[in-house]
């Protein structure tokens, strides 16, 4: 549960040295009508002396008003305590 809070207290840190993983595209089986695109990123971040990695998940949405984004962020738990 640290783990995840430090990436959300660093979170500008560590989307400026995230990288995209691959290219996500949106299901078309699935209703994505107000889901514009969907981009995984990850970025290194250091805790207890390891480099633990961290996903960032935004997604963009269509919106006549405005255009939204959510953003996720977690520590990717790879044995942490």
């Amino acid at each position: 549960m640290k783990a995840h809070l430090k990436a959300v207290v660093n979170i500008e840190k560590l989307y400026s040295n995230a990288i995209e993983k691959w290219e996500f595209e949106l299901d078309p089986s699935k209703n994505n009508d107000y889901l514009k695109d969907r981009k995984y990123l990850y970025a290194p971040m250091e805790y207890k002396d390891r480099i633990v990695p961290v996903k960032l998940t935004i997604k963009e949405y269509k919106d006549i008003w405005t255009e939204r984004r959510l953003y996720s962020i977690e520590a990717i738990d790879v044995g942490l305590d």
